[in-house]
């Protein structure tokens, strides 16, 4: 019974997991046994660490990390850190700024030493769906799964409190969400070499973004004028996008290709 209280923990801050958390063939339960019989220094974790490292076991084991190319520390118990596991990157002392916060002006400091503000896993064979668990990892700034082999774009990314960039070039994605939250911080959206054919409403609720790059999916005729209400895409412009038959769209903007991104710095 002693691994209740950390049940409880994990189904508060994720009552969409509850059930899963008690039903054994479940990747939420795996990650839940690891979290609390594999790890040496369970005791000395704080609740927010625990919550952080099982967020991350339910994403390893739902994607099918042990297949991953590289998947050096992840889920290990050797004298590492979260913040060794390949492709994750950790906040430190220095990198205190507004996360967490969907109002950026508020000006409010919150820690992100120790948290996970980055996900790198490009060209690393993550397949199947990105789990609803990763939305706990309140600091994450950066999600750069290109080149997999996940095949959907969840709603619910959107909404993470932190997150800035979503990079998932070469996924066999079909669809951008219609259910986008109006609230969000999401500033570059990188969805070349999928499978789009259209370009929903809901892009227009993405009032931070910067950097929209759909090159190679499966547009056809011009773009639609809602995409002309996010007026930060004039900032600094990757809006360029061509069909499969490599003929372009009318873009609303021109293409800026001297823009560089701190995640992604090299696009042609």
């Amino acid at each position: 019974m002693e691994i209740e209280p950390l049940r409880t923990l994990l189904s508060n801050a994720s009552p969409r997991s509850k059930s899963s958390l008690f039903r054994e063939q479940t990747n939420q339960y795996r990650a839940l046994y690891w979290l609390y019989y594999d790890t040496s220094n369970y005791d000395s974790y704080t609740d927010e660490e625990k919550i952080q490292l099982w967020s991350l076991g339910v994403f390893y084991y739902d994607t099918l990390g042990h297949q991953w190319y590289n998947n050096s520390n992840w889920l290990s118990d050797t004298n590492v850190t979260v913040c060794d596991w390949y492709g994750i990157q950790c906040g430190t002392s220095n990198d205190n700024n507004n996360v967490g916060n969907n109002n950026v002006d508020d000006g409010e400091d919150i820690s992100t030493e120790g948290k996970v503000i980055s996900i790198d896993l490009q060209t690393n064979r993550v397949r199947r769906d990105i789990p609803f668990e990763i939305t706990l990892l309140s600091s994450l700034q950066y999600l750069g799964l290109s080149y997999n082999s996940l095949g959907k774009l969840e709603e619910w990314l959107f909404s993470m409190p932190s997150l800035e960039v979503i990079d998932l070039d070469g996924n066999g994605i079909q669809y951008i969400p219609n259910n986008i939250p109006k609230k969000n911080r999401l500033k570059e959206l990188y969805l070349a070499e999928n499978e789009i054919w259209e370009i929903p409403s809901s892009i227009g609720r993405l009032r931070n973004l910067e950097v929209l790059w759909l090159w190679n999916n499966d547009l056809e005729g011009t773009l639609p004028d809602y995409l002309s209400g996010l007026r930060n895409l004039g900032k600094c412009l990757f809006l360029f996008v061509v069909s499969r038959s490599g003929v372009p769209l009318k873009l609303l903007t021109a293409f800026v290709s001297s823009h560089t991104s701190p995640f992604k710095p090299s696009l042609m």
